[in-house]
């Protein structure tokens, strides 16, 4: 404990200690939508979820890939996801959005021509295909390079062997580029990676912090799409108080306002949010109590 007291630098001690200050200096701000905490002091950026699965904009529901089905959004018709990432921009002015390949997380090829289709929307793209080793990075630095459009690159927990490899894929993409994803279901760590079965979360943030990431999603699949909270609005916490220098994005089972305001207030700098979105439950008029532009 007294080794992560050590990383604590002075930013945890401001009332502004956000995202907004975290946050990479060459990353563009002037389009982000951010949310402003009710207590003045947090704020957060929406991020939508895009899960994509042959051609299409599926409905994730609590990590069980194999029933996921095509979008109904209130937003536009059909599941086509240009269509889909469009209407986040011009609807609800969000264009920062989060895309996951499902059919690359299951071990095919990634889309490339479908993320150059997305890029048209001019939303920017965190994106999470499965990266599994240094080879796959190299060619994910090269891609994300030639597009603009690719705000990071995600290396997940559920996707990794063996902790040990993280190392030469973070060289490979680089601090800018790498956001590593800490994935659970039902609270437990979702992982292949039998060399951190035995460990805690915090654990295992730990060593990602030392190989040298400072981006870091934290979510529980079994949250997703069932709209009961979010269930590691703490353990975000505890991960804030550890590395206040980091960038955190969550989410995962948001259904209003107030739960976005619950990982506002858990230090995170940003949410993930699908099935609310589309079915109305936080809309514009609720975005707009919160929006600011930076």
């Amino acid at each position: 404990m007294a080794k992560r007291q050590q990383k604590k630098n002075f930013l945890s001690k401001l009332p502004q200690a956000t995202g907004l200050f975290r946050r990479f200096p060459d990353m563009p701000t002037e389009e982000l939508v951010v949310l402003r905490g009710a207590s003045g002091e947090n704020f957060l950026d929406v991020i939508p979820v895009l899960d994509l699965l042959g051609g299409q904009v599926v409905r994730g529901v609590g990590g069980e890939r194999a029933t996921y089905q095509p979008i109904v959004s209130g937003l536009c018709a059909g599941s086509k996801p240009l269509d889909i990432a469009t209407a986040f921009v011009r609807q609800l002015c969000l264009t920062r959005q989060y895309i996951a390949d499902l059919d690359a997380l299951g071990g095919a090829t990634p889309n490339w021509d479908l993320y150059r289709e997305l890029f048209q929307s001019t939303a920017r793209f965190m994106i999470d295909a499965g990266i599994r080793d240094a080879e796959t990075a190299q060619e994910w630095h090269r891609f994300a390079l030639s597009n603009a459009s690719i705000e990071g690159v995600i290396v997940a927990l559920e996707s990794i062997s063996k902790l040990s490899r993280l190392e030469k894929i973070f060289h490979q993409l680089g601090q800018r580029q790498a956001i590593f994803s800490l994935d659970m279901k039902g609270g437990k760590l979702f992982t292949g990676a039998a060399d951190i079965w035995e460990q805690s979360p915090i654990d295992v943030i730990e060593q990602v912090f030392n190989i040298g990431f400072r981006r870091f999603i934290v979510l529980d699949l079994a949250d997703v799409g069932m709209f009961g909270g979010t269930r590691v609005a703490s353990l975000c916490q505890q991960i804030r108080t550890d590395y206040p220098e980091i960038e955190l994005v969550s989410g995962g089972g948001l259904r209003e306002a107030s739960d976005l305001q619950r990982l506002a207030d858990a230090g995170c700098d940003g949410a993930l949010i699908a099935s609310a979105l589309h079915q109305g439950m936080i809309g514009a008029v609720e975005l707009q109590r919160w929006r600011r532009h930076v």
